[in-house]
Order: C-alpha cells, then structure tokens, then sequence
C-alpha cells in the first residue's frame, strides 16, 4: 500500500505509517514531528505567509484534531486491509462479458422472447460471447474445429452487464451505486458469492467408430452455486425469514452438463452436435421466524412470534419462489424429535396449511410440496448410503421436474429439447453439512440419468 495519500492530512499520513510514537499536547511540536515525518517524494512547499495559496489566519492544528486525523488513518488503513481480506477469501466470481448469476434455463427463455436477429450469438463474435468447453484428453485437430453456434449464447448482448445480472445474486449492487447513478456502465462489474467449478468430464473418443457415428469430442461438467446477499450475516446469529419473505442462507446451485459431439472424419463445425444440460436446485434457511444463541455450542433453535405471523410470513416466501421455479419441494432434512423437533413440526404445519388455503393472490398452492427426511436418524454411524431411500422415494418427483435440454446443430440452430419444471428446496438447520450431501446424491442422480440419455456410459473402460 502506498503511503503517500493526499486526500489525508499531513498528520494523518504520518501516523498511518507509524512514524509518530508519542502524542504531545505542544500543537506546535506534533506539527514539527508529522513534518519531520514526511518522505522526501510526499513533501509539499508551504505557501509563505500572505501568499494568496494560504487562506487567511490559517493556523496549526490543534493536537485534538492531530488525534481525530490519527484515528481517521487507523480506522481507514483497518478498513482497506479488512475489505481486502474480504474480497481475497476465494468465494467471489465475475466474468466480463458472461451473466454468472442467471441459469440457463431464464437466459434461454429470454432468448426466446427477444425478438431482435441478435438474440442468437453470430459466429463474428463467437470468440467473444461464447464459452467453449475444451477438454485435456481432445486431440489438436479436435480443438481447432471450434464450432460457431451459440453454446452458452447471452441474451441482449447490446445491454450493460449489470442490467442483466439477476439481483439477488449480485453481491456489490450497493457499492455500484454512485456508479450506477453516474451512468458509468463501463465500471460496473457485478460480483457473485459463491462456488465455480468446472472439470473436463474423462470421457474417452470411440477408437473403432465408424464414419457415420458421432464420437464424444469433448464432455465438461460446470457447477455455480450462487448465494443471496437478501438476509445475509453471520452464522448463528442469522437464521430463518425476515417480514420481506427473505431467507438466510439462500443459496441456487446449477450444474451444467455439456457435451460436443461429430463424425470423427469430418473437420466441418456444421456436422458438430452440441448438448447443453443443466440441473437447479435451491437451499436456505428454514422460512420461520426462529433463532439460535450464538454462546453455546449446540444452541437449540427457538421458535418466535405466532403462528399466524409465521405463516405471512412463509406465505411471501414461497409465493416468489414458485413464480420464479415453478414446482417447489420441500426437503426438511432437520430432526423430527429433540431439540429440532418444535421447528420441524412448525414448518411441516406451516406447509400444510399453505397447500389447504384457496389460491387467492395469484400463485398456485397445489405447487408447494413437503417432505420430512430426519437426516440423523436415517444416516447415523455414517450410512450416508441411506440418502438412497430418499432418492427412491422422489424419482417420480424427478420424472416431473425434470432438467433443462437444449441442442445445438449446426451454425445457428437451438433446440429446447426439455425444460426444468420444479426445483428441490432442501434445508436442515444450518445448511451445510447435511444439505451438501443431499444436494450432491440428487445431483449425481440426476447426472447418472443425462449422460444415459445422451448414450454415454459412465464408468465404462475405452477399449
């Protein structure tokens, strides 16, 4: 960090880089001593007296105001480190010209309601709006026949970045305020919290295909998980709903499952076949109002306010969330006795009777699923492979929900092949431990099922 810094007080530039060890109550000796502090590049020639630079009876600072620009400098240099400690943690994303906080799914269907012959990516700036998986095990000639379609194509490429950002997920909207307000669109780049990952799939070519069969070029799995800033805060000391309807620790996972196939003989990207695939699924806190203490080290959790404020409150939640993911299934993974029991039996009433009320505010109660998974009982000693009977019993909500399918062949061609109709909300005290597991077996399920129906056998050694 530099140490000359104008916009600070002489004073304040001096203690900010430690180089005044005592506090005099002499004005004019604090003032000799930050004078004598200064390095020669940070010198500036002091107007003489009268000199029309000097406002008029112009006078030392007083060693109260020393002491309020010495803390000014603490307070500030602290801030700079803390912030760039913040931003340095390894949970901040952003890319310049690719919408990480939309999913698929709403790019295409805002793709689809563009009117405009720009909506498709040309093949001019393919280089630019496009993200092309390229896989280590794809042979050189592979990699060159980049194909020109819209793979990952964004939708109103001509609008600001920040203007297509979805909100919820854009972590420094209010630090791009004044930006925004200054219309200095060039500026504002918005950053996701979260988790990105993406891994070239090792799926090997088919060595003996023949001419008419369409070879696995390359295979990549993608995963962005993108938490809300709506509710944010501390472990323990944010839990569950605010009156807004907003939920701590809402978290949307996507996975992307794409896959470039062709004739292993043709070198034309008009033959090539591209799969894109993607899977959403949906985390937060449970939508009550309930706490826990953050001065113990297992805190019960603590059910607040009444019942009818608790379920206005869940009302408002779950109303944004089926008009934003359609079919919304609940999977409560918290204890169904002990000290999770009463926020367990609150949420199951508090589904119940948002499914029993008539749909009088415009979003479908029939839509609001519930199921009880206590996590504990059915996993103790480490059986995790018992997430499997929950996996069974939901394969028919699978069936229904579905993922989004989109094909490219071709240089422009897009066809939606399947569309994602509902999501999983899955939710245990935390968040955490226990969703991460639950999350990742729905995930692994629902790969298992896209690379089978895209003929790809998973685990089969390449002869």
């Amino acid at each position: 960090m530099p140490k000359s810094r104008p916009w600070l007080t002489r004073a304040a530039r001096s203690v900010s880089a430690g180089r005044i060890d005592t506090v005099s109550e002499d004005a004019a000796t604090q003032s000799q001593l930050a004078d004598a502090a200064q390095p020669a590049n940070d010198v500036v020639e002091v107007p003489q007296p009268g000199s029309p630079e000097e406002p008029f009876g112009a006078a030392p600072a007083t060693a109260d105001q020393q002491w309020h620009a010495a803390k000014q400098a603490e307070l500030e240099e602290k801030a700079v480190r803390e912030t760039a400690k913040y931003w340095a943690r390894g949970e901040f994303w952003f890319s310049y010209d690719f919408d990480l906080t939309t999913s698929l799914q709403n790019k295409r269907r805002a793709l689809e309601g563009n009117p405009k012959p720009n909506a498709n990516v040309s093949p001019q700036l393919a280089s630019q709006q496009l993200h092309q998986a390229r896989s280590s095990t794809t042979s050189t000639q592979d990699a060159q026949r980049t194909p020109a379609f819209p793979l990952l194509a964004e939708p109103y490429p001509g609008l600001p970045l920040w203007r297509r950002a979805d909100r919820r997920f854009w972590h420094n909207e209010h630090m791009s305020k004044d930006l925004i307000h200054a219309g200095l669109h060039a500026y504002i780049l918005p950053v996701m919290q979260g988790y990105l990952q993406t891994v070239s799939l090792p799926i090997q070519p088919i060595a003996d295909a023949n001419e008419k069969a369409d070879a696995v070029l390359r295979c990549q799995l993608m995963v962005i998980s993108r938490r809300s800033k709506e509710r944010a805060g501390l472990r323990y000391q944010r839990r569950g709903i605010n009156e807004s309807g907003q939920v701590a620790n809402f978290v949307e996972t996507e996975q992307i499952l794409y896959v470039l196939r062709g004739p292993p003989s043709s070198a034309s990207a008009a033959d090539l076949i591209g799969d894109v695939l993607s899977f959403v699924q949906i985390r937060g806190s449970i939508p009550l109002y309930w706490s826990q203490s953050p001065f113990s080290l297992k805190p019960p959790p603590v059910l607040e306010r009444t019942e009818v404020e608790n379920t206005a409150a869940c009302r408002k939640h779950f109303a944004v969330q089926v008009e934003r993911y359609g079919d919304i299934t609940c999977i409560n993974l918290a204890e169904q006795g002990g000290k999770e029991g009463q926020i367990s039996k609150a949420y199951r009433e508090a589904a119940e009777n948002l499914r029993g009320e008539a749909s009088q505010d415009g979003w479908d109660r029939g839509k609001l699923h519930y199921v009880d998974f206590d996590f504990h009982k059915e996993c103790s000693g480490m059986r995790f492979e018992n997430v499997a009977k929950l996996i069974g019993s939901m394969e028919e909500t699978l069936g229904e929900m579905g993922y989004y399918h989109h094909r490219t062949a071709g240089e422009r061609k897009v066809d939606v092949v399947r569309r994602q109709t509902g999501v999983f909300r899955v939710s245990c005290l935390d968040c955490l431990d226990r969703t991460n597991v639950v999350q990742s077996a729905f995930a692994r399920h629902v790969l298992t099922g896209q690379l089978a129906k895209l003929g790809i056998m998973v685990g089969s050694a390449s002869t």
